[in-house]
């Protein structure tokens, strides 16, 4: 509740996941995530197309493969 009570008063944007195990947790291990916030870009199929480590990385990408 506190997590959920936390996201909304700092109006964090896009989709936030956890299962308030820490880094044990499986979503850790199974995306890789190294450090937080991280960030995924998904297509249309929710398929990661990339997976940033700056915000800058996605601008370069979308100016690439948007047309």
């Amino acid at each position: 509740t506190s997590w959920k009570k936390g996201i909304a008063d700092k109006a964090v944007p896009g989709q936030n996941v956890t299962q308030l195990k820490g880094w044990q947790s499986s979503i850790v291990k199974d995306y890789r995530v190294t450090q937080t916030p991280t960030s995924f870009l998904l297509d249309s199929e929710g398929n990661i197309v990339l997976k940033p480590k700056r915000i800058f990385e996605v601008d370069n990408f979308l100016r690439q493969n948007i047309k």
